[in-house]
């Protein structure tokens, strides 16, 4: 009885024709993704692993004749110069010479040397917190202490029993790198698991399967072990596919060498070949995946529709990866326990980690495996337990039917004082009266975020430096960098002064006992403070002075340290995500047809001018609503921002901020701004559009949500995984249009604006011409 159930649900799930074109989208291209990423990064080129496997074979034939041959390619490569370069090459060409062949084939003799070498380092620092800690606490053992005891035992450990050898490693550094593959494979994992539990709530087979408690387990079992393996059979698909296409690009190396020699996986703490890693690598991912859909099939199955899995798992890997990019103590390991850090491997297993369990230091080995245990159980049993009310005998499913029942009369009483005359605007704010408080409690919640991060940090060089602004504000004048140039004078001849008295004081040479009067070792202290902000100036006067001297602009000295703060806040993912969520679900009702009010929808679009008029108010309230929150969210920032940092002075050039390159006209630091500003509210308001156009156009809730993943979401984590190219397609700089300006070209910047403009006109203009033809409703 389950198995048939089990095979029903898995061909259920591939007889949707969508779903394997989907899935057939995904493996083509993760694999075009993963050869372009294999052949950027690629660190030796096919020649070069030909000629570099004759010099190694050297090498193991007759080490003497190997390094007399080294000695003798140095010799004439130093003897060469650019005019009277070196013709006649042995092992290798022109274009791969010996020289750079032997320099090389050096590093990978020697690499077991310098493993060693680094684990004796990474051994003595160990030693040296060891003790540190010890005279600290008294004789107590703090976690930070027995972290360190751990790390030098399994380090000494590796640093006897692990060898590396003289063999070339290519191929696997490209693989264990490439992380593109874990969104694509989120993305199919949510698309299955939401499938197999919504579609019976959308079908009604819900309510046939619910009628009795074997019903319902089986069911739900069933459901809950597809979606696990058809997860689990596209994890595999997706990492044979990574091999597959490394290997077409870079060819791989042997995999029976030591993990070690991979260079992110330097200082793994096991005594594993790559071979064996790759079956861990396999292994830990299907946790994560499995991590995934018991998370994504739990609130489902609570939600009973697409969104709530959509958006849990779409959390999920929002958060791992945030956790990856916050800056902790290096021994508080616990943001490591996140799906990211796991399915990057490297990042999870690059040294030893631990985590402090009530001042006791445990491997994180074991809590991954108590997190994936635990996740395991509670998707299936919180599932099994949630999957149907239909059990009359339990008082808490009486209760909630007693609740359930009254919101029903509730609502539709008041459904009934609403017949009345109600204007089609006014409907539609009803209709998404959720959502808008969803809105709202989103711009709470990023208001709270905002006045945490702009907190103003008062520091000694930070002082300095303001010190020094507010004597130099203005414009650029020679004597200004004159006075700059005298304070480093001054600052290095007092840093150069104290390292001459100390070294002779530690060497001995002066005759008498030296003592440095307490003046001077305060001026010293002051001299170390300044020295770097003083640098710092000096570059920015070189800068002003290059901007007068070539492009003729009058810039100024002015105090950046708050205008950086505003500038890098970086992109609010939570409030992008409810802009695209709350613009691609307008249209979306009207297709389900699951109400009441849909059906009246449809009547309404009956005529042309219903069409028209409905088409309207949908898209106002999309456009006032996004642009609404943006409006609120930027001005709440701005008092957040106001409160703790000043801007620089509004009317000096915005090229004298060495971040900006010159670009085609002079403008003012405030006038830039406010253009920053309104490039980004109509960058938001272009968002909206597209996300409400692709509502229209998909219909369904998954396809859109998965196409507005790939158009809006995927360009920018695809250039962060490393391919640099998508940058170009990165529709977040439409709502960070300072990134653009500093990051690219000055011209760039522009010229990306009004392709979007073009995109989303012509978007919106196709999208005008269906709806009032009133097809595919």
């Amino acid at each position: 009885m389950f198995l048939q159930l089990l095979r029903y649900e898995i061909k259920k799930i591939f007889s949707i024709s969508l779903v394997k074109k989907i899935l057939l989208l995904l493996l083509v291209t993760n694999l075009a993704f993963c050869a372009y990423y294999a052949e950027d990064n690629r660190r030796v080129g096919l020649q070069v692993q030909s000629y570099l496997d004759k010099v190694l074979d050297l090498y193991r034939e007759d080490p003497e004749k190997f390094y007399s041959e080294y000695e003798r390619v140095q010799a004439e490569y130093e003897a060469s110069d650019f005019f009277n370069p070196v013709t006649i090459h042995v092992y290798g060409t022109d274009v791969h010479p010996d020289h750079y062949l032997f320099q090389r084939a050096i590093k990978i003799v020697d690499q077991n040397r310098l493993y060693r070498e680094k684990i004796s380092e990474v051994i003595q620092q160990a030693e040296e917190i060891q003790l540190r800690y010890l005279n600290a606490s008294g004789g107590e053992e703090p976690y930070a202490y027995r972290y360190q005891q751990e790390v030098e035992g399994v380090y000494r450990y590796c640093k006897y029993n692990v060898t590396l050898g003289d063999e070339q490693i290519f191929g696997w550094n490209e693989f264990f790198s490439y992380r593109t593959d874990y969104y694509l494979i989120l993305a199919m994992v949510i698309i299955l698991t939401v499938l197999t539990v919504a579609t019976d709530y959308k079908s009604g087979f819900t309510v046939i399967s619910g009628v009795c408690c074997f019903g319902r387990r089986h069911t739900v079992a069933a459901k809950y072990f597809s979606a696990l393996i058809l997860s689990a059979g596209i994890t595999v698909l997706f990492f044979i596919g990574n091999l597959l296409s490394v290997g077409f690009v870079c060819g791989f190396s042997s995999p029976f060498v030591a993990i070690q020699s991979v260079e992110s996986m330097i200082l793994m703490p096991y005594d594993f070949s790559i071979f064996t890693t790759l079956w861990l690598a396999l292994a830990i991912r299907l946790g994560v995946v499995a991590l995934l859909v018991s998370l994504v099939f739990l609130v489902s199955v609570l939600t009973r529709g697409y969104f709530g899995g959509v958006l849990a798992g779409g959390g999920l890997v929002a958060l791992g990866y945030y956790l990856t990019k916050i800056p902790v103590r290096s021994t508080a390991q616990w943001r490591k326990l996140n799906p990211w850090s796991l399915f990057g491997m490297d990042d999870y297993l690059s040294r030893l980690r631990t985590v402090d369990l009530f001042g006791q230091s445990v491997n994180l080995n074991y809590m991954v495996a108590a997190m994936f245990a635990l996740a395991f159980v509670l998707g299936l049993g919180l599932s099994m337990l949630c999957y149907s009310t239909h059990i009359r005998s339990s008082p808490l499913n009486r209760w909630l039917e007693m609740l359930r029942h009254r919101r029903l009369k509730a609502r539709g009483e008041r459904r009934e004082r609403a017949a009345r005359k109600l204007s089609l605007l006014h409907y539609e704010i009803k209709k998404n009266k959720l959502f808008l408080l969803l809105l709202c409690a989103v711009l709470v919640f990023s208001a709270v975020l905002a006045s945490d991060h702009y907190r103003y940090r008062e520091s000694a060089s930070e002082k300095i430096y303001l010190a020094y602004i507010d004597f130099l504000q203005g414009e650029y004048t020679e004597k200004k960098h004159d006075y700059l140039l005298a304070e480093s004078s001054r600052c290095g001849r007092i840093i150069a002064e104290y390292d001459r008295l100390t070294r002779e004081m530690e060497s001995g040479l002066s005759e008498g006992k030296i003592e440095i009067p307490l003046s001077f070792l305060r001026d010293y202290n002051d001299a170390l403070l300044r020295k770097d902000v003083v640098g710092e100036l000096l570059s920015r006067a070189r800068h002003l002075r290059d901007l007068l001297r070539d492009h003729g602009i009058e810039g100024a000295f002015v105090y950046e340290t708050g205008y950086r703060e505003w500038t890098q806040r970086g992109i609010p993912w939570l409030v992008l995500l409810a802009i695209c969520l709350f613009a691609c679900r307008q249209y979306l009702p009207e297709f389900e047809r699951n109400s009441s009010g849909s059906v009246m929808n449809t009547i309404i679009q009956t005529t042309l001018r219903g069409r028209t008029a409905l088409f309207c108010r949908k898209i106002a309230l999309c456009l006032v609503g996004t642009g609404g929150l943006w409006i609120l969210y930027r001005s709440a920032e701005w008092y957040c921002f106001s409160k703790e940092f000043q801007l620089p002075d509004f009317s000096a050039s915005l090229y004298s901020l060495p971040a900006y390159e010159v670009g085609l006209f002079d403008i003012s630091i405030g006038s830039y701004m406010i253009l920053v500003e309104l490039m980004n509210l109509a960058g938001v308001l272009m968002m909206a559009t597209l996300c409400f156009c692709i509502g229209f156009w998909c219909k369904k809730s998954l396809t859109t949500y998965f196409a507005v993943a790939m158009v809006v979401f995927l360009p920018y984590f695809i250039e962060e995984s490393g391919i640099k190219l998508f940058g170009y397609a990165d529709q977040t700089l439409l709502i960070s249009m300072d990134r653009a300006f500093r990051e690219y070209p000055f011209w760039f910047g522009g010229v990306f604006f009004g392709a979007w403009i073009l995109i989303a006109s012509a978007v919106l203009v196709c999208t005008v011409q269906k709806a009032r033809k009133g097809a595919g409703q």
